[in-house]
C-alpha cells in the first residue's frame, strides 16, 4: 500500500540497484494472513541485507553483512533475531518471532545466495 491520497496519483518508482540474488521468506498461520514474520534478502558483492516485517510497529532493516559462509549465515541470522524486540500477542510470543526471525533470514540468505550462484 501507499501513503498517496485520493487526489494524489503515483507517477514514479524507484528501484534500488540491482542486486545479485533476493529471497523473501514469511511465516503466516494461514495463506493470506498477516505474516508473523517476514524477511526480504538482497545480497550484493557478498554482504546481505534484510527488511523484517511482523517484529516492530514498522519495518526493520539488518545489514549489510558479509555472507561468504554457512557461519557467517548463521552468525547474521542470530544477530537479526537478537537485534529485534518483537511483540508478544495471541499470535506468538517475543521469543517465537525470534526464533522465527532466526530460521527465516537464515533461509532467505541461503536461497539468495544461491540465486546469486546460479
Amino acid at each position: 500500500m501507499t501513503a498517496a491520497g485520493s487526489d494524489e496519483l503515483v507517477t514514479a518508482i524507484t528501484l534500488p540497484p540491482a542486486t545479485d540474488g533476493a529471497a523473501f521468506e514469511e511465516f503466516a498461520r494461514r495463506p493470506g494472513d498477516f505474516a508473523l514474520v517476514s524477511v526480504a534478502c538482497a545480497v550484493s558483492g557478498g554482504e546481505a541485507t534484510v527488511a523484517l516485517g511482523g517484529v516492530s510497529g514498522a519495518p526493520v532493516v539488518v545489514g549489510p553483512t558479509a555472507v561468504d559462509s554457512e557461519d557467517a549465515i548463521d552468525a547474521f541470522a542470530a544477530s537479526a533475531a537478537e537485534s529485534i524486540a518483537p511483540p508478544s500477542d495471541v499470535h506468538g510470543s517475543r521469543e517465537y518471532r525470534q526464533h522465527l526471525t532466526r530460521e527465516l533470514v537464515a533461509r532467505a540468505v541461503r536461497r539468495a545466495t544461491a540465486a546469486r550462484r546460479s
